[in-house]
């Protein structure tokens, strides 16, 4: 996570893993991230697909790669069931919505789905799901963050 980010915003503070894991697709990246960060759990799984660590979390970030999830409404449905009641969801990129288009202009990849939701597909699947928003900002850096209602769905 973008100490930056993360240090100027809601999260500030609020961030002390006793336990944390890590998910990812690749196997290699795991691995790699295993290098740095050894006290690491990781699972190799897709996130797209119905999933659970059969414990509940107070965070569930997505750093950096929501321009690669297709399937939001599993991705928000797997966060929800893996946050404790009133955990927090976030949604993080270090380049805006206008950012992360140009780059793709630049590098010549087109994408047959938007790479960061618009605001009001992001409501939505919150919505979906019982996430509270408690903001999205889009400026220098794109972040969402929502917050898993106290209540069952």
């Amino acid at each position: 996570m973008s100490t930056e980010i993360a240090d100027q915003k809601y999260l500030h503070n609020k961030v002390t893993p006793q336990r944390y894991a890590a998910i990812d697709i690749s196997q290699k990246m795991l691995d790699e991230l295993k290098e740095s960060f050894s006290d690491v759990e990781t699972v190799c799984a897709d996130f797209e697909e119905e999933f659970s660590l059969n414990q509940e979390f107070d965070f569930v970030v997505i750093y950096n790669s929501i321009p690669h999830f297709e399937n939001l409404d599993q991705v928000f449905e797997n966060a929800c069931n893996n946050l404790k009641h009133g955990g927090t969801f976030a949604i993080m990129h270090a380049r805006s919505r206008q950012q992360l288009k140009e780059h793709h202009e630049r590098i010549g990849h087109v994408s047959s789905f938007e790479p960061i939701p618009s605001d009001s597909r992001l409501l939505d699947l919150s919505r979906k799901v019982g996430f509270e928003i408690v903001f999205i900002e889009d400026d220098d850096y794109f972040c969402y963050i929502g917050q898993r209602r106290n209540q069952s769905r």
